[in-house]
C-alpha cells in the first residue's frame, strides 16, 4: 500500500484523497442502512438558495432528485477512483483525467437517483385505500341493516388482504350473514356501501 501511494503523482493523490473520503462515507452509510439507521428521510436535498427542503430546482426532474446526499457522495467516490485510473493510463493528463472523472461521477449521480426512485416505488405504507374496493364482491359477516340505519360488516379481499370492513346499504331489507354483495360506493372514509348481487 505504501509503495502504491509513493508511486502516485500529485494529481493522483488529489483524486485519492477524494476517493478515500467519499468511499468511507459510502461504507458508513451502508453499515448504518444494514442496521436500519439512516433510511430515506436522511437523504435531504439542497435548494439553490441553501435551504434544505424536498427538492433541488435544477436537479429535480420528474421527481428524480439528482443532487441528493447519496448522489453527491457517490459522485465524489466515482470521480476520485476514475480520476486515479485515467491519470495512470494517460500519463497524468490533467484535463483528460478531470473531464472523464467528472463525466463518470455525474453519470453515477444520475444512476443513483434512478435507483433510489425505483426503490421508492417499491415502498408501501400498508394502509388500505377503500376506493380500491369499488366493484369488488364481498360476503356479509355481520348483518347489514336496511336504509343505512346502522353499520354491518363484510369480508372481502382488498389490496391482496382478506379484510373485514364496515358496510351500509340503501336496500330496504337487511342483508343477512353469508349473503353475497358487491361494493358500489363509499360512505365516509372507511365505510362501504353494498348491494346484493
Amino acid at each position: 500500500m505504501v509503495a502504491w501511494w509513493d508511486a502516485l503523482i500529485q494529481l493522483e493523490r488529489f483524486f485519492a484523497y477524494i476517493a478515500f473520503a467519499s468511499t468511507l462515507v459510502l461504507l458508513i452509510q451502508l453499515v448504518l442502512l444494514l442496521f436500519g439507521i439512516g433510511g430515506g428521510d436522511v437523504d435531504a436535498d439542497v435548494d439553490l438558495d441553501g435551504d434544505v427542503d424536498g427538492g433541488f430546482d435544477i436537479g429535480d426532474v420528474d421527481g428524480l432528485h439528482i443532487f441528493s446526499l447519496r448522489g453527491i457522495v457517490s459522485f465524489f467516490a466515482v470521480f476520485g477512483w476514475t480520476g486515479i485510473l485515467v491519470s495512470k493510463n494517460s500519463g497524468g493528463n490533467v484535463l483528460l483525467s478531470v473531464t472523464i472523472a467528472f463525466i463518470a461521477g455525474f453519470l453515477t449521480m444520475i444512476a443513483v437517483a434512478y435507483l433510489i426512485k425505483g426503490l421508492m416505488r417499491l415502498q408501501s405504507d400498508g394502509s388500505l385505500d377503500y376506493k380500491n374496493a369499488l366493484g369488488l364482491p364481498a360476503t356479509v359477516y355481520i348483518t347489514v341493516p336496511p336504509a343505512r340505519s346502522e353499520k354491518g360488516k363484510i369480508n372481502t379481499i382488498l389490496q391482496g388482504r382478506y379484510t373485514e370492513i364496515d358496510a351500509v346499504t340503501d336496500e330496504e331489507t337487511p342483508i343477512r350473514f353469508g349473503e353475497e354483495v358487491v361494493v358500489i360506493g363509499l360512505s365516509g372514509n372507511n365505510t362501504l356501501v353494498v348491494k346484493r348481487k
